[in-house]
């Protein structure tokens, strides 16, 4: 069989149809109460309630090149102060880094900038890498014994302090509006630290005197003791973070910074104790099973009670080592590639990115220069120079086959796989394996955000083959929407796509596809004989991480089943995520532009039609 029909007869499988359903929604703008110890994103605050208008105390440190200093002698001569807590590791820390150093540089001869970093785990060699890499031009202190960052109380590694020559504190909190955690804009839309630099320039108070500033948040001291003796690093909490956190936060990994030892756990508490508490961390957009029932995806990483219980309690306490020798045994770690030595390494061109902007997309194609058929076991995604990838989805385009438009999702391909921080690496079964076609290309549309510096990226494919044909072969169906149309600012949007099988499946994996404005998902199905089932909980999708869900097990699912696919959108102007608010959004491949789509990867036995 040629690979055009073997593609157009596979998803003849499906016949699909596009169901609008609207409802409406409104969200304010800010919230009325204190934000919570986490919050995403930058928030107005009662400056009063946090001690703006107040005179700091006369701080005095040492430097990272030994040099003593003090707030009074800084302000010597100048019309004010600013206090800027940074970290090496923190994504905001970093996606700030050249603009801070850009308005310092702007105002530096009349408003000195200070630089304190809170974080015990992050090196002096880490902290020396960062100055130069963004160009910091004031004093750097490593405040390990938090005597400055706790005299300001501050609270996480992105907030800056404004302070005018009396050491008032006339501002504190964010930069700006632009970025929060799993949020961002394409512009700034309130500039807070040029604002409250250029009113002490003229003697005033800035109109906006505190905001909540996103950030890693900043360790609180210990508590005490916890009473279950048991409950130590080396006896309980490496194993928990061994099993759920550090397949990505580890040396290598795709997350910002290491999670496998004590020490690195250092000045990052606050933050693992928020991000699991709002169970953000580990990402895993499914919901819960019911008390009783276990989950239906072998890769679930949602913490289980007693972990999560467990690990919360553990940070909120004293935080005992405990014994070496209870230890678990180390997993090992591989230099490159977690599927070990690729086969063949595919990579796209390079991405160039500008310092500012909007997320960028671009659609590369990647010759696989394959000479004959081969069987695919594993494989493996992963950025090149820089972590600026949002996420990117990788499709085969057989031999013979068209380029699909531009603006369209091509749903008529088979999808190799996604890419997003958690979710990069496919191991297959055993005596299971998708197959690549001799002569196929792969087609890339690739998601990057610009990290406030200009740079380039690119995304590298390692495969591994199998040695021979395997027993079963792994495909995809994709169903996806060419028809949304969700109304500018309609804050609670549901739009379904529903698709029918025409022929029985062995269901082993599934994946729903939003973007910046997806909220929730569910995937249900219903049967021939009018039951109902779902397959897909997701209440709090976020895009950032595009989930393959795994089976335990494949379900068999008749001729005529239906999928419904049922997609929450916020396309409101209080969603930090929407960067055209006040516009409609539609479907398509652009960056700006708004998805619902479904993959599922079914089990054929080699050589069925």
């Amino acid at each position: 069989m040629s690979q055009i029909p073997f593609v157009m007869a596979f998803m003849s499988r499906f016949h699909a149809i596009v169901v609008p359903v609207l409802i409406a929604f409104a969200q304010p703008l800010f919230a009325e109460e204190p934000p919570p110890p986490l919050q995403l994103t930058t928030q107005v605050q009662d400056g009063d309630k946090l001690n703006v208008g107040r005179q700091s105390p006369d701080l005095a440190f040492e430097t990272i090149r030994g040099k003593s200093l003090s707030t009074s002698k800084l302000l010597e001569g100048k019309k004010g102060l600013v206090y800027v807590m940074t970290s090496t590791g923190c994504p905001l820390s970093k996606k700030y880094g050249s603009r801070i150093a850009t308005i310092e540089k702007q105002y530096a001869d009349r408003v000195p900038f200070v630089y304190v970093n809170t974080v015990q785990a992050e090196t002096l060699d880490d902290m020396r890498r960062q100055i130069r890499e963004y160009g910091f031009g004031g004093p750097y202190l490593p405040d390990r014994q938090r005597s400055v960052s706790d005299a300001l109380g501050a609270r996480t590694t992105t907030e800056v302090f404004v302070i005018d020559a009396a050491r008032t504190v006339v501002y504190r909190g964010a930069v700006d509006d632009q970025y929060g955690i799993g949020a961002a804009l394409s512009a700034p839309r309130r500039n807070f630290l040029r604002d409250a630099i250029e009113a002490v320039l003229a003697g005033a108070r800035p109109r906006i005197e505190a905001t909540f500033p996103p950030g890693c948040l900043l360790d609180a001291p210990k508590g005490g003791e916890h009473p279950d003796r048991d409950l130590t690093y080396y006896g309980r909490i490496a194993r928990i973070l061994a099993e759920n956190c550090t397949s990505c936060h580890r040396p290598g990994g795709t997350a910002p910074f290491p999670l496998t030892t004590y020490p690195s756990l250092t000045g990052r508490v606050s933050m693992i104790d928020a991000v699991v508490s709002a169970d953000i961390m580990p990402p895993w957009h499914g919901a819960k099973p019911a008390e009783g029932k276990e989950s239906l995806f072998a890769n679930d990483r949602s913490l289980s009670k007693r972990d999560r219980d467990d690990l919360l309690a553990w940070l909120r306490s004293s935080r005992p080592i405990g014994r070496s020798a209870d230890a678990p045994v180390a997993p090992a770690i591989p230099n490159t590639w977690d599927i070990g030595r690729p086969d063949e390494v595919y990579t796209t061109l390079w991405l160039e990115l500008p310092e500012e902007g909007p997320m960028q997309h671009a659609r590369m194609i990647v010759p696989t220069n394959l000479k004959r058929d081969r069987w695919v076991s594993s494989y493996e995604f992963r950025y090149d120079m820089h972590e600026a990838i949002h996420h990117a989805l990788i499709w085969v385009l057989p031999p013979g086959a068209v380029v699909p438009p531009i603006d369209r999702i091509p749903s008529d391909l088979e999808l190799l796989g996604a890419y997003s921080p958690s979710d990069n690496v496919v191991r297959l079964d055993e005596g299971v394996a998708r197959k690549l076609p001799a002569g196929s290309i792969l087609l890339v549309d690739l998601y990057a955000r610009p990290m406030g510096q200009e740079l380039r990226t690119r995304l590298r494919i390692g495969v591994r083959f199998a040695d021979a044909p395997p027993k079963r072969e792994i495909r995809t169906l994709v169903v996806s929407s060419n028809e949304l149309d969700i109304s500018a600012d309609d804050a609670r949007a549901t739009r379904r796509i529903e698709a029918t099988l025409t022929g029985p499946v062995h269901l082993a994996a599934l994946m729903p596809y939003l973007r910046s404005r997806g909220e929730a998902v569910t995937i249900d199905v219903e049967f021939p004989d009018g039951t109902m089932n779902r397959l897909l909980d997701a209440p709090a999708y976020d895009y950032r991480w595009q989930i393959r869900y795994v089976l335990k097990e494949p379900i068999d699912l008749p001729e005529g089943t239906r999928f419904i696919v049922t997609g929450t959108f916020d396309n409101g102007a209080s969603n930090p995520n929407n960067q055209s608010p006040g516009e409609s959004a539609t479907s398509g491949v652009d960056a700006n532009d708004e998805a619902l789509m479904m993959v599922l990867e079914v089990l054929d036995d080699v050589g069925s039609e």
